[in-house]
Order: structure tokens, then sequence, then C-alpha cells
């Protein structure tokens, strides 16, 4: 198990004694969960780099890298097949792979604005939420991807929260309290619901449960199209 933390450390910690085994010092304050995939972890830092530690040991010179963005990285990175993908301040997505003691970059693509969630991933599309505190009213939207070149095919304006993708569909939640149900392909809005008045959406596989506070309703809705 890897924890992070603001004293700007990596810990790696035995599940089964609760011992620290390894410490790793970044830049910057450790705030995202480490993702795992096989026997590595990455680790993003507010440094604005990504790290690949070993689990079991942490840094080796030989079978770790680091990459570097020119932003902080806030959000855990994606992995999805043998790609990862990293969200940054620096306003772009980054795609890598793993190529051992070293990173090998796919692409780099700029978004506009600084990138405030974990890239989701399906096979053809990345999507992540932008969001610009430079106004009195923060602007935010979701940006669409393609997973191959990292070209931009659609972005919407206000979205607060991606609930669910599948290769066909997206469902959002958007600043006015509505969940958003579009096409994965061109963004096109196929249906929509008020929300306004929930205390909570949250996404369960292909359905959302909605947790009304005033009257106490708990609802499930399937998306089917």
């Amino acid at each position: 198990m890897i924890l992070g933390g603001f004293d700007m450390r990596a810990y790696g910690v035995s599940k089964e004694d609760r011992f620290v085994s390894w410490t790793f010092l970044t830049g910057g304050g450790v705030t995202a969960d480490a993702v795992n995939f096989a026997n590595a972890s990455f680790v993003g830092s507010e440094d604005g780099n990504v790290y690949k530690l070993i689990q079991s040991a942490g840094f080796i010179r030989s079978d770790c890298w680091s990459y570097e963005t020119m932003g902080s990285i806030e959000h855990s990175p994606t992995v999805f097949g043998d790609r990862i993908y990293v969200s940054s301040r620096d306003t772009k997505i980054h795609c890598l792979s793993d190529a051992g003691e070293e990173s090998f970059l796919h692409w780099s693509s700029p978004t506009g604005k600084p990138v405030v969630s974990s890239p989701v991933v399906t096979a053809a599309s990345v999507y992540a939420i932008l969001r610009d505190d430079r106004y009195s009213a923060p602007v935010t939207e979701l940006v669409s991807l393609d997973t191959a070149d990292g070209s931009e095919r659609w972005r919407k304006a206000g979205v607060t929260d991606i609930l669910h993708t599948s290769s066909r569909l997206v469902s959002f939640l958007d600043a006015s309290g509505r969940i958003v149900n579009c096409s994965a392909s061109d963004g096109q809005e196929k249906w929509s619901l008020d929300t306004a008045d929930c205390d909570e959406v949250l996404s369960l596989s292909s359905a959302f449960l909605l947790v009304y506070d005033a009257e106490g309703l708990i609802q499930k809705i399937t998306v089917r199209r």
C-alpha cells in the first residue's frame, strides 16, 4: 500500500503490520491516491511530476522514472491498457507508456484550462473536467479527447462531475444540477434530468443513485440510451 501526504513524501506501508518499509521524497505535496499496476505504482505530486515507484521497494533507478509536467498534479493518474493518462494544472492531459527505466510520451494535449479531475478513459475517448478560477464565478468544462492522438473531439461548458462513460454514452452533472446524457462520439445531448433538489448523485456502474435529503427518497436511474 502506498500513501502520500503534504510532507511531500510517498510511503510504502505493509498491509499486514502497517510498517513503513520505504519512503520517497518528492518536491511537493502528494495529495492524490497512487495508482497500482502490476508491481508498480504511479504517484502524482504537486511538484508537477508523476513518479513510477516499485510497490515493494520505492524508487529503483534501473526500473523507475519521473515525468515532468509544468503544473501541479492534484489528481490520480489513470491506467488503461498499457497507457498512463495524467492530468495537470499546466492545462494539458499527458498520455505515457512505461518503458522500464523511463517513460515514453505518446502525446500531450493542451486544453486551455487547468485540468482538475483524473482522466476518465474508454477505448476511444479521454474525458476530464477543466476549471478556470480567474473569474468571479469559476468556469468549468468537460473535454473529450481522442485516445489515439489526443486531438479534441468536443467539449461542454458548465460541467462539474463525470458520472458514467461507455463506448457510446457519457453522463455528467452540470452546474445547474442536471444529469445530462450525451453521445460519446459528438457530445450531442440525448436526455437530461433535473436533480437540483437532490442532496447527492452517486454513480453505480451504469446506474445513478439519487438521494433526496428533504423527502428521504432514494431513486435509481438506469442508463439505457
